[in-house]
């Protein structure tokens, strides 16, 4: 079960940032275009706001199974989640 978690985390690493990287390297750092991207369309919108929704619900959850069984190092699976990917966390 952990080489298929593994998996999974590795390709929640991969795939966004097979995306992410090449739009970077065509656009450099320009929030003002990645914010106009984001909302650009209805499509782009749903994507993200799904994104965000997965975020804070994985962290709600995080602090639920913390309280209920005192998980050690819980703030590495939050800051990963918050810096790297939500499918990484």
């Amino acid at each position: 079960m952990i080489i298929f978690y593994g998996v999974l985390a590795a390709s929640g690493i991969a795939f966004p940032y097979c995306v992410f990287l090449p739009w970077v390297a065509t656009h450099g750092q320009n929030i003002d275009l990645l914010l106009q991207s984001i909302t650009g369309n209805n499509i782009s919108l749903i994507a993200w706001l799904n994104v965000v929704i997965s975020a804070l619900t994985f962290i709600g959850f995080i602090f639920y199974e913390d309280y209920k069984s005192k998980i050690k190092y819980n703030w590495v699976t939050i800051s990963v989640t918050l810096t790297v990917v939500v499918s990484f966390g």
